[in-house]
């Protein structure tokens, strides 16, 4: 077997985000950023052909670009830059826009013909016009390398991937006789319960198709989930799963993507250590895999090839529980998908099986969890705006299970409500609440937010909280005269 490389033909990049500037300062000739928690997700990141450019920007907006920086090739009186040599590039910009009529005789040096970029620079707005500029299309780099970042989505559960520097060079089998094919797989072990429903990878061509296979234990598995698709431009693509899968804590699987390229040879991104560029990538055989036919005992551990080297596939689990609500007339819906292998219809409310952090028991109120996203606990602080719901007494609709392919479930007589990691958590109907008396004594009607004692809901005082902005945990349906107790409440979002 013969497995050749071809380093990505693009230059390194700066994924910009909505972070506030401060989070992250913008330093000259200081390579690396600070690292935190994401506050996005990006879907989707298109390698753009220049031929694309202009209808890019006209439908998604400002698009990467990088050239050469040198002062000398800028007139800061028209605002304009042309720079036809050979060095490297070595700056990135925004490109926003273009002018094909423009003079020029407006550069600094006159370029063969009329037509500039326009570019947004990082400089400030004492840089150029307001921080614009333009480029003539004759530069060695206008319009080079351009990239689109598109569909930001607030950050996922859990990520499970090898390539945390990502797509470095291009592997595949280019004697075989179908070269622009090759099979890629990664396989992973869930470190929590959770559903699996989208999966991530980089196209290394133009007009690439994929079939994804969602595998129990490693490549040559049995099939739990298949998707095809295909991508138009190079770069990195996410795809939703038609039906979501519930894998239990601990349970090993694989992604399968068979690739199908239009023209080049090397399908399968991968990551490896490459001096000066990715030096800190590291892998473990076990990890990635890579096949020129998917089948039984062909495929081949890419570590075998180089000792660092990981296939670029990555898994991702949903983000959080669905949202339910209730209109006028009694519809109800819920702000996404909502899938359950162990559905049981009886008493008053609906419950989802979630995450959780630490130790819960029914009645608790929940919030998210911050320094775990994903994962919920005991809602911390009073009128806390992270309430999730509270963990369910006896729920009259349960969806999903803890056990990968059960179709049993849970039955309204189950007491296994929550276990060591993970709670049935109450989204909508009437339900058992703790409760305090911390905000005066709980009378039906009122409304409940979180009080000063973990998981426990007190009565909303407006007259007391009016500045202060609450997270709504319902409506109390039994009164609570003083101390702590349990009562029902509906559920309200």
């Amino acid at each position: 077997m013969k497995i050749k490389i071809r380093n990505a033909d693009f230059e390194p990049f700066e994924k910009e985000t909505d972070l506030p500037e401060a989070d992250d300062l913008y330093r000259d000739y200081v390579t690396g950023c600070s690292r935190g928690s994401p506050c996005k997700y990006i879907r989707e990141v298109w390698f753009l052909p220049e031929s694309a450019v202009k209808d890019a920007i006209m439908t998604y907006g400002a698009l990467y670009t990088a050239f050469y920086w040198s002062s000398g090739y800028y007139n800061a009186t028209n605002y304009t830059y042309y720079y036809n040599g050979g060095a490297t590039s070595n700056h990135a910009v925004a490109i926003v826009g273009w002018d094909d009529n423009y003079s020029r005789y407006n550069f600094p040096s006159t370029p063969p013909g009329d037509g500039a970029w326009i570019y947004k620079n990082s400089w400030g707005t004492a840089f150029g016009e307001a921080g614009y500029f333009y480029m003539s299309y004759y530069d060695t780099y206008a319009a080079a390398y351009p990239t689109l970042f598109h569909d930001a989505r607030d950050p996922a559960s859990i990520v499970y991937q090898y390539d945390p520097l990502g797509w470095v060079g291009s592997l595949g089998y280019p004697g075989s006789p179908t070269p622009t094919v090759a099979w890629g797989a990664n396989v992973f072990t869930t470190t929590q319960p959770g559903y699996l429903d989208r999966v991530a990878f980089y196209t290394t061509d133009n007009n690439t198709s994929y079939n994804i296979s969602i595998r129990s234990v490693g490549p040559d598995g049995a099939d739990l989930a298949t998707k095809s698709g295909s991508a138009t431009y190079s770069g990195y693509h996410t795809v939703d799963l038609t039906t979501p899968i519930w894998l239990a804590k601990a349970t090993p699987f694989a992604v399968v993507i068979k690739f199908t390229n239009s023209t080049s040879s090397y399908p399968v991104a991968v990551e490896y250590a490459w001096l000066g560029y990715s030096d800190a990538a590291t892998a473990s055989p076990g990890q990635s895999y890579m096949s020129d036919d998917g089948t039984g005992g062909s495929w081949y551990d890419v570590t075998d090839w180089d000792s660092t080297a990981n296939v670029c596939i990555h898994a991702i689990f949903q983000g959080s529980a669905s949202v339910f609500r209730v209109n006028d007339l009694g519809n109800v819906y819920s702000d996404s998908s909502f899938y359950g292998a162990g559905l049981a219809i009886g008493l008053a409310d609906v419950a989802e099986w979630v995450p959780v952090s630490e130790s819960v028991e029914p009645g608790d109120v929940l919030e998210l969890d911050p320094s775990r996203p994903g994962h919920y606990r005991k809602a911390r602080s009073k009128c806390s705006t992270l309430v999730a719901g509270v963990v369910s007494t006896k729920p009259g609709v349960i969806l999903g299970s803890q056990v990968l392919g059960s179709d049993t479930g849970l039955t309204t007589d189950d007491s296994r409500l929550v276990t060591d990691d993970s709670a049935l958590l109450a989204l909508l109907g009437i339900a058992p609440v703790k409760v305090t008396d911390e905000g005066g004594p709980v009378e039906p009607g009122d409304l409940l937010v979180v009080s000063s004692t973990p998981g426990v809901a007190m009565r909303w005082d407006p007259e007391h909280e009016e500045t202060r902005e609450c997270g709504l945990v319902g409506k109390a349906l039994e009164p609570l005269d003083s101390g702590t107790g349990v009562i029902q409440m509906l559920l309200m979002r």
